[in-house]
Protein backbone atom coordinates (compact mmCIF):
# COMPACT_ATOMS: atom_id res chain seq x y z
CA UNK A 1 0.00 0.00 0.00
CA UNK A 2 2.88 2.36 0.87
CA UNK A 3 4.49 1.72 -2.51
CA UNK A 4 1.19 2.44 -4.26
CA UNK A 5 0.87 5.87 -2.60
CA UNK A 6 4.44 7.28 -2.58
CA UNK A 7 5.02 10.80 -3.91
CA UNK A 8 1.62 10.74 -5.66
CA UNK A 9 -0.16 10.99 -2.28
CA UNK A 10 -1.06 14.72 -2.70
CA UNK A 11 -2.48 13.98 -6.15
CA UNK A 12 -4.65 11.17 -4.76
CA UNK A 13 -5.82 13.46 -1.96
CA UNK A 14 -6.84 16.09 -4.49
CA UNK A 15 -8.71 13.55 -6.62
CA UNK A 16 -10.65 11.92 -3.75
CA UNK A 17 -11.54 15.31 -2.25
CA UNK A 18 -12.63 16.62 -5.63
CA UNK A 19 -14.91 13.64 -6.26
CA UNK A 20 -16.39 13.89 -2.77
CA UNK A 21 -17.14 17.54 -3.49
CA UNK A 22 -18.51 16.65 -6.91
CA UNK A 23 -20.80 13.80 -5.83
CA UNK A 24 -22.05 15.17 -2.49
CA UNK A 25 -24.81 17.24 -4.12
CA UNK A 26 -26.28 14.35 -6.12
CA UNK A 27 -28.79 13.18 -3.46
CA UNK A 28 -29.99 16.77 -3.14
CA UNK A 29 -31.01 17.31 -6.76
CA UNK A 30 -34.02 15.01 -6.75
CA UNK A 31 -35.55 16.97 -3.85
CA UNK A 32 -34.67 20.36 -5.31
CA UNK A 33 -36.12 19.70 -8.74
CA UNK A 34 -38.86 17.10 -8.31
CA UNK A 35 -40.42 17.99 -4.96
CA UNK A 36 -43.33 20.38 -5.50
CA UNK A 37 -42.70 21.96 -2.11
CA UNK A 38 -39.20 23.01 -3.18
CA UNK A 39 -38.91 26.78 -3.56
CA UNK A 40 -36.36 26.56 -6.37
CA UNK A 41 -39.16 26.47 -8.96
CA UNK A 42 -42.71 27.70 -8.98
CA UNK A 43 -45.59 25.44 -7.96
CA UNK A 44 -46.96 25.66 -11.50
CA UNK A 45 -43.88 23.94 -12.95
CA UNK A 46 -44.98 20.65 -14.52
CA UNK A 47 -43.30 17.32 -13.79
CA UNK A 48 -42.09 17.21 -17.40
CA UNK A 49 -40.41 20.59 -16.95
CA UNK A 50 -38.94 19.52 -13.61
CA UNK A 51 -37.42 16.30 -14.97
CA UNK A 52 -35.99 18.19 -17.96
CA UNK A 53 -34.37 20.79 -15.71
CA UNK A 54 -33.05 18.05 -13.41
CA UNK A 55 -31.42 16.33 -16.37
CA UNK A 56 -30.02 19.67 -17.54
CA UNK A 57 -28.52 20.43 -14.12
CA UNK A 58 -26.87 17.02 -14.02
CA UNK A 59 -25.63 17.16 -17.62
CA UNK A 60 -24.12 20.65 -17.51
CA UNK A 61 -21.27 19.52 -15.25
CA UNK A 62 -19.93 16.70 -17.48
CA UNK A 63 -20.58 18.92 -20.51
CA UNK A 64 -18.24 21.50 -19.01
CA UNK A 65 -15.69 18.76 -18.33
CA UNK A 66 -15.85 17.50 -21.91
CA UNK A 67 -15.35 21.01 -23.30
CA UNK A 68 -12.52 22.08 -20.99
CA UNK A 69 -10.45 18.96 -20.28
CA UNK A 70 -8.43 19.11 -23.54
CA UNK A 71 -7.68 22.79 -22.88
CA UNK A 72 -6.47 22.19 -19.30
CA UNK A 73 -4.37 19.23 -20.43
CA UNK A 74 -2.72 21.06 -23.33
CA UNK A 75 -2.06 24.14 -21.18
CA UNK A 76 -0.42 21.99 -18.49
CA UNK A 77 1.89 20.56 -21.17
CA UNK A 78 3.10 24.05 -21.94
CA UNK A 79 3.50 25.71 -18.53
CA UNK A 80 3.46 22.85 -15.99
CA UNK A 81 0.91 20.70 -14.19
CA UNK A 82 0.78 22.35 -10.75
CA UNK A 83 -0.10 25.89 -11.83
CA UNK A 84 -2.84 24.72 -14.21
CA UNK A 85 -4.19 22.35 -11.54
CA UNK A 86 -4.33 25.26 -9.08
CA UNK A 87 -6.19 27.51 -11.56
CA UNK A 88 -8.66 24.81 -12.61
CA UNK A 89 -9.51 24.11 -8.97
CA UNK A 90 -10.07 27.82 -8.44
CA UNK A 91 -12.62 27.89 -11.29
CA UNK A 92 -14.33 24.75 -9.91
CA UNK A 93 -14.46 26.33 -6.43
CA UNK A 94 -16.12 29.44 -7.81
CA UNK A 95 -18.69 27.33 -9.66
CA UNK A 96 -19.53 25.33 -6.53
CA UNK A 97 -19.82 28.56 -4.51
CA UNK A 98 -22.26 29.98 -7.07
CA UNK A 99 -24.42 26.85 -6.82
CA UNK A 100 -24.51 27.14 -3.01
CA UNK A 101 -25.55 30.80 -3.22
CA UNK A 102 -28.15 30.07 -5.92
CA UNK A 103 -29.90 27.52 -3.69
CA UNK A 104 -29.98 29.92 -0.76
CA UNK A 105 -31.42 32.62 -3.08
CA UNK A 106 -33.71 30.21 -5.03
CA UNK A 107 -32.23 31.31 -8.36
CA UNK A 108 -32.49 28.47 -10.88
CA UNK A 109 -30.57 30.17 -13.71
CA UNK A 110 -27.68 30.89 -11.35
CA UNK A 111 -27.60 27.23 -10.26
CA UNK A 112 -27.38 26.08 -13.88
CA UNK A 113 -24.59 28.58 -14.57
CA UNK A 114 -22.69 27.42 -11.49
CA UNK A 115 -22.95 23.77 -12.57
CA UNK A 116 -21.50 24.57 -15.99
CA UNK A 117 -18.70 26.68 -14.49
CA UNK A 118 -17.83 23.89 -12.02
CA UNK A 119 -17.59 21.44 -14.90
CA UNK A 120 -15.40 23.80 -16.92
CA UNK A 121 -13.04 24.04 -13.93
CA UNK A 122 -12.89 20.30 -13.35
CA UNK A 123 -9.59 19.75 -15.12
CA UNK A 124 -7.99 18.12 -12.12
CA UNK A 125 -8.55 14.51 -13.20
CA UNK A 126 -7.06 15.06 -16.66
CA UNK A 127 -4.05 16.76 -15.08
CA UNK A 128 -3.70 14.09 -12.36
CA UNK A 129 -3.66 11.40 -15.04
CA UNK A 130 -1.18 13.44 -17.08
CA UNK A 131 1.11 13.56 -14.02
CA UNK A 132 0.88 9.76 -13.86
CA UNK A 133 1.51 9.44 -17.61
CA UNK A 134 4.66 11.58 -17.33
CA UNK A 135 6.44 8.81 -15.43
CA UNK A 136 8.64 6.88 -17.87
CA UNK A 137 8.70 3.78 -15.64
CA UNK A 138 5.73 1.63 -16.73
CA UNK A 139 5.20 -0.01 -13.34
CA UNK A 140 5.21 3.28 -11.44
CA UNK A 141 2.88 4.72 -14.09
CA UNK A 142 0.51 1.77 -13.67
CA UNK A 143 0.54 2.13 -9.87
CA UNK A 144 -0.24 5.83 -10.21
CA UNK A 145 -3.21 5.18 -12.51
CA UNK A 146 -4.43 2.51 -10.07
CA UNK A 147 -4.14 4.95 -7.17
CA UNK A 148 -6.12 7.57 -9.09
CA UNK A 149 -8.81 4.96 -9.82
CA UNK A 150 -9.07 4.12 -6.10
CA UNK A 151 -9.32 7.83 -5.24
CA UNK A 152 -12.07 8.41 -7.82
CA UNK A 153 -14.13 5.46 -6.61
CA UNK A 154 -13.71 6.42 -2.96
CA UNK A 155 -14.98 9.90 -3.77
CA UNK A 156 -17.99 8.53 -5.68
CA UNK A 157 -18.98 6.39 -2.69
CA UNK A 158 -18.29 8.79 0.18
CA UNK A 159 -19.75 11.87 -1.50
CA UNK A 160 -23.41 10.85 -1.95
CA UNK A 161 -23.56 9.37 1.56
CA UNK A 162 -22.13 12.52 3.09
CA UNK A 163 -24.34 14.74 0.94
CA UNK A 164 -27.47 12.89 1.99
CA UNK A 165 -26.73 13.46 5.66
CA UNK A 166 -25.79 17.12 5.20
CA UNK A 167 -29.01 17.88 3.33
CA UNK A 168 -31.44 16.00 5.59
CA UNK A 169 -32.84 18.12 8.48
CA UNK A 170 -34.35 14.96 9.97
CA UNK A 171 -30.80 13.78 10.67
CA UNK A 172 -29.29 17.13 11.67
CA UNK A 173 -31.49 20.10 12.56
CA UNK A 174 -29.00 22.48 10.91
CA UNK A 175 -28.83 20.54 7.63
CA UNK A 176 -30.25 22.05 4.43
CA UNK A 177 -30.09 21.63 0.65
CA UNK A 178 -27.33 24.22 0.18
CA UNK A 179 -24.98 22.77 2.81
CA UNK A 180 -23.40 20.03 0.63
CA UNK A 181 -22.46 22.70 -1.90
CA UNK A 182 -20.90 24.92 0.77
CA UNK A 183 -18.89 21.93 2.04
CA UNK A 184 -17.95 21.08 -1.56
CA UNK A 185 -16.65 24.64 -2.01
CA UNK A 186 -14.45 24.26 1.07
CA UNK A 187 -13.10 20.92 -0.20
CA UNK A 188 -12.17 22.44 -3.56
CA UNK A 189 -10.44 25.36 -1.84
CA UNK A 190 -8.49 22.94 0.40
CA UNK A 191 -7.41 21.14 -2.74
CA UNK A 192 -5.88 24.38 -3.99
CA UNK A 193 -3.66 24.30 -0.89
CA UNK A 194 -2.85 20.62 -1.44
CA UNK A 195 -1.40 21.45 -4.86
CA UNK A 196 1.63 22.91 -3.07
CA UNK A 197 2.35 19.45 -1.61
CA UNK A 198 2.88 17.87 -5.04
CA UNK A 199 6.64 17.24 -5.46
CA UNK A 200 8.35 19.44 -8.04
CA UNK A 201 9.55 16.22 -9.70
CA UNK A 202 5.91 15.55 -10.64
CA UNK A 203 5.57 18.91 -12.39
CA UNK A 204 6.36 18.61 -16.09
CA UNK A 205 6.41 21.88 -18.02
CA UNK A 206 7.43 21.54 -21.66
CA UNK A 207 8.20 25.08 -22.84
CA UNK A 208 10.14 23.67 -25.78
CA UNK A 209 6.85 22.60 -27.36
CA UNK A 210 5.94 25.51 -29.63
CA UNK A 211 2.34 24.40 -30.04
CA UNK A 212 0.20 21.42 -28.99
CA UNK A 213 -0.62 18.64 -31.39
CA UNK A 214 -3.45 19.46 -33.74
CA UNK A 215 -6.57 17.39 -33.21
CA UNK A 216 -5.93 15.68 -36.54
CA UNK A 217 -2.34 14.82 -35.59
CA UNK A 218 -3.42 13.55 -32.17
CA UNK A 219 -6.01 11.17 -33.60
CA UNK A 220 -3.51 10.03 -36.26
CA UNK A 221 -1.16 8.61 -33.61
CA UNK A 222 -0.85 4.78 -33.80
CA UNK A 223 -3.97 3.01 -32.49
CA UNK A 224 -5.29 6.27 -31.01
CA UNK A 225 -8.69 6.13 -32.75
CA UNK A 226 -9.23 2.50 -31.75
CA UNK A 227 -8.17 3.13 -28.14
CA UNK A 228 -10.35 6.22 -27.81
CA UNK A 229 -13.41 4.44 -29.24
CA UNK A 230 -12.71 1.46 -26.97
CA UNK A 231 -12.61 3.88 -24.03
CA UNK A 232 -15.97 5.34 -25.03
CA UNK A 233 -17.64 1.92 -25.24
CA UNK A 234 -16.17 0.56 -22.02
CA UNK A 235 -16.90 3.70 -20.02
CA UNK A 236 -20.46 3.63 -21.33
CA UNK A 237 -20.73 0.33 -19.44
CA UNK A 238 -18.94 1.76 -16.39
CA UNK A 239 -21.23 4.77 -16.10
CA UNK A 240 -24.33 2.66 -16.74
CA UNK A 241 -23.45 0.77 -13.57
CA UNK A 242 -22.69 3.92 -11.57
CA UNK A 243 -25.83 5.73 -12.79
CA UNK A 244 -28.42 2.98 -12.39
CA UNK A 245 -27.01 0.75 -9.62
CA UNK A 246 -28.92 2.29 -6.71
CA UNK A 247 -32.11 3.26 -8.64
CA UNK A 248 -32.37 -0.36 -9.83
CA UNK A 249 -32.05 -1.75 -6.30
CA UNK A 250 -34.64 0.71 -5.01
CA UNK A 251 -37.16 -0.13 -7.74
CA UNK A 252 -36.54 -3.85 -8.17
CA UNK A 253 -35.91 -4.86 -4.54
CA UNK A 254 -37.73 -2.03 -2.73
CA UNK A 255 -34.61 -0.82 -0.91
CA UNK A 256 -35.06 1.83 1.74
CA UNK A 257 -32.88 4.95 1.74
CA UNK A 258 -30.76 3.43 4.51
CA UNK A 259 -30.26 0.15 2.64
CA UNK A 260 -29.43 2.01 -0.55
CA UNK A 261 -26.79 3.97 1.33
CA UNK A 262 -25.31 0.81 2.85
CA UNK A 263 -25.08 -0.96 -0.50
CA UNK A 264 -23.62 2.17 -2.08
CA UNK A 265 -20.87 2.14 0.55
CA UNK A 266 -20.31 -1.62 0.16
CA UNK A 267 -19.75 -1.06 -3.56
CA UNK A 268 -16.47 0.63 -2.60
CA UNK A 269 -14.98 -2.54 -1.08
CA UNK A 270 -14.42 -4.53 -4.32
CA UNK A 271 -13.51 -1.31 -6.15
CA UNK A 272 -10.69 -0.63 -3.69
CA UNK A 273 -9.60 -4.29 -3.70
CA UNK A 274 -9.38 -4.22 -7.49
CA UNK A 275 -7.39 -0.99 -7.35
CA UNK A 276 -4.84 -2.56 -5.03
CA UNK A 277 -4.44 -5.50 -7.42
CA UNK A 278 -4.45 -3.56 -10.70
CA UNK A 279 -0.71 -2.89 -11.04
CA UNK A 280 0.12 -6.54 -10.36
CA UNK A 281 -2.39 -7.71 -12.96
CA UNK A 282 -1.00 -5.27 -15.52
CA UNK A 283 2.54 -6.40 -14.78
CA UNK A 284 1.53 -10.01 -15.29
CA UNK A 285 -0.51 -9.78 -18.50
CA UNK A 286 0.09 -6.29 -19.93
CA UNK A 287 -2.27 -3.38 -20.58
CA UNK A 288 -4.03 -4.75 -23.66
CA UNK A 289 -4.84 -8.16 -22.18
CA UNK A 290 -5.92 -6.42 -18.99
CA UNK A 291 -8.35 -4.32 -21.05
CA UNK A 292 -9.69 -7.45 -22.78
CA UNK A 293 -10.22 -9.11 -19.40
CA UNK A 294 -12.04 -6.02 -18.13
CA UNK A 295 -14.42 -6.11 -21.12
CA UNK A 296 -15.44 -9.68 -20.26
CA UNK A 297 -15.78 -8.81 -16.57
CA UNK A 298 -17.97 -5.79 -17.40
CA UNK A 299 -20.17 -7.71 -19.85
CA UNK A 300 -20.70 -10.78 -17.64
CA UNK A 301 -21.14 -8.68 -14.50
CA UNK A 302 -23.65 -6.25 -16.00
CA UNK A 303 -25.73 -8.99 -17.62
CA UNK A 304 -25.76 -11.03 -14.42
CA UNK A 305 -26.60 -7.98 -12.32
CA UNK A 306 -29.56 -7.05 -14.50
CA UNK A 307 -30.98 -10.57 -14.51
CA UNK A 308 -30.13 -11.65 -10.94
CA UNK A 309 -33.25 -12.84 -9.08
CA UNK A 310 -31.92 -12.29 -5.55
CA UNK A 311 -29.59 -10.11 -3.48
CA UNK A 312 -26.90 -12.80 -3.11
CA UNK A 313 -26.37 -12.92 -6.87
CA UNK A 314 -26.61 -9.13 -7.03
CA UNK A 315 -23.63 -8.91 -4.67
CA UNK A 316 -21.63 -11.50 -6.63
CA UNK A 317 -22.13 -9.76 -9.97
CA UNK A 318 -21.46 -6.36 -8.39
CA UNK A 319 -18.02 -7.66 -7.40
CA UNK A 320 -17.42 -8.90 -10.96
CA UNK A 321 -18.38 -5.50 -12.41
CA UNK A 322 -16.21 -3.69 -9.86
CA UNK A 323 -13.06 -5.46 -11.04
CA UNK A 324 -14.00 -4.70 -14.64
CA UNK A 325 -14.48 -1.01 -13.78
CA UNK A 326 -11.10 -0.56 -12.11
CA UNK A 327 -9.15 -2.64 -14.62
CA UNK A 328 -10.53 -0.63 -17.56
CA UNK A 329 -9.93 2.68 -15.77
CA UNK A 330 -6.26 1.73 -15.45
CA UNK A 331 -5.66 -0.13 -18.72
CA UNK A 332 -7.49 2.33 -20.99
CA UNK A 333 -5.49 5.28 -19.63
CA UNK A 334 -2.26 3.33 -20.13
CA UNK A 335 -3.16 2.34 -23.69
CA UNK A 336 -4.12 5.88 -24.67
CA UNK A 337 -0.91 7.34 -23.21
CA UNK A 338 1.43 4.74 -24.72
CA UNK A 339 3.55 6.03 -27.58
CA UNK A 340 2.59 9.64 -26.90
CA UNK A 341 5.47 12.16 -26.58
CA UNK A 342 5.79 13.58 -23.06
CA UNK A 343 5.18 17.05 -24.46
CA UNK A 344 1.63 16.02 -25.36
CA UNK A 345 0.63 13.85 -22.38
CA UNK A 346 -1.68 16.49 -20.95
CA UNK A 347 -3.40 17.16 -24.25
CA UNK A 348 -3.95 13.47 -25.02
CA UNK A 349 -5.18 12.66 -21.51
CA UNK A 350 -7.45 15.71 -21.67
CA UNK A 351 -8.99 14.40 -24.89
CA UNK A 352 -9.31 10.96 -23.30
CA UNK A 353 -11.18 12.50 -20.36
CA UNK A 354 -13.53 14.25 -22.79
CA UNK A 355 -14.31 10.94 -24.48
CA UNK A 356 -15.08 9.24 -21.15
CA UNK A 357 -17.23 12.16 -19.99
CA UNK A 358 -19.21 12.10 -23.26
CA UNK A 359 -19.78 8.38 -22.65
CA UNK A 360 -21.07 9.29 -19.16
CA UNK A 361 -23.62 11.70 -20.63
CA UNK A 362 -24.64 9.19 -23.30
CA UNK A 363 -25.02 6.36 -20.77
CA UNK A 364 -27.31 8.49 -18.58
CA UNK A 365 -29.52 9.52 -21.52
CA UNK A 366 -29.74 6.12 -23.23
CA UNK A 367 -30.06 4.23 -19.96
CA UNK A 368 -32.94 6.43 -18.85
CA UNK A 369 -34.87 5.63 -22.01
CA UNK A 370 -34.12 1.90 -21.80
CA UNK A 371 -35.09 1.69 -18.13
CA UNK A 372 -38.50 3.10 -19.02
CA UNK A 373 -39.02 0.19 -21.44
CA UNK A 374 -37.70 -2.57 -19.19
CA UNK A 375 -35.99 -1.93 -15.84
CA UNK A 376 -32.91 -4.20 -16.35
CA UNK A 377 -32.46 -3.10 -19.98
CA UNK A 378 -29.69 -0.50 -19.33
CA UNK A 379 -27.47 -3.27 -17.91
CA UNK A 380 -28.34 -5.76 -20.65
CA UNK A 381 -27.75 -3.17 -23.37
CA UNK A 382 -24.43 -2.02 -21.88
CA UNK A 383 -23.30 -5.66 -21.51
CA UNK A 384 -23.89 -6.25 -25.21
CA UNK A 385 -22.40 -2.94 -26.37
CA UNK A 386 -19.15 -3.27 -24.43
CA UNK A 387 -18.32 -6.50 -26.28
CA UNK A 388 -17.70 -4.42 -29.41
CA UNK A 389 -14.53 -3.24 -27.66
CA UNK A 390 -12.98 -6.66 -28.21
CA UNK A 391 -12.69 -5.98 -31.94
CA UNK A 392 -10.98 -2.63 -31.27
CA UNK A 393 -8.55 -4.18 -28.79
CA UNK A 394 -7.40 -6.73 -31.39
CA UNK A 395 -6.50 -4.03 -33.93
Amino acid sequence: MKQLIGPMAPVYLIVVSAFIGLSMPFPVFSHLFLNESSSLMGAATTIEQRTFLLGLAIALFPLGQALASPFWGAWSDKIGRKLVLFVSLGVASLGMLIVAISIDLNMLWLLLFGRLLSGLGEGNIAIAQAIAADDEDEQRRTKSFAGISIAINLGWIIGPLLGGFLADPDVFSWANAALPFWVGTVLYMLNMAFVRLIPDSKDKPHPELESPLTTKALWALPKMKANMLMSFLTFFAVYTMFSFYIPYLVQEFDFSVVMAGIYSALFSVPLIAAGLMAHKVQKGIGSRKMAIASVWLLSIGLLGFGLAPNITLIVIFTIVVSFGIVFIEVSSALLVSQGVPNQANGQVIGSYRSVTVISEITAAMVGGVLAGLYLPMPFIGAAALVLLSLYLLKK
